[in-house]
């Protein structure tokens, strides 16, 4: 998560270096009267902007993330999974249930 964190505060701070250099080129093609230059230098600027705005989403969400599995580990760290056998049950009744329990992932 924090390796995640990093690179993302590290290309968002690219970002708005980019974003800062290509305002100053708009600003020079609006002094200049270039038209051309300057959608071209306003279309660089929109696309570099929706960039940014989709890495501090993606940020935010990592961050929500991590503050919710911090959560869940404080919280359920002394749950136990294991089924154990009831004591309200007669002995020699109902036999305890076995459960099992499977993950998979795979990409």
């Amino acid at each position: 998560m924090a390796g995640s964190e990093g690179l993302l505060g590290s290309r968002m701070l690219e970002d708005e270096r980019a974003l800062k250099r290509l305002n100053r080129d708009v600003e020079s093609a609006r002094r200049d009267g270039d038209e051309v230059r300057e959608v071209a230098a306003i279309d660089a600027y929109n696309q570099r902007l929706d960039r940014l705005i989709a890495r501090e989403w993606l940020l935010a969400g990592l961050l929500s993330y991590a503050l919710l599995d911090a959560y869940v580990d404080a919280h359920f760290r002394d749950f136990k999974i294991e089924f154990q056998r009831d004591p309200a049950l007669p002995e020699g009744g109902v036999p305890p249930a076995r459960a099992r329990l499977g993950v998979r992932w795979s990409f």
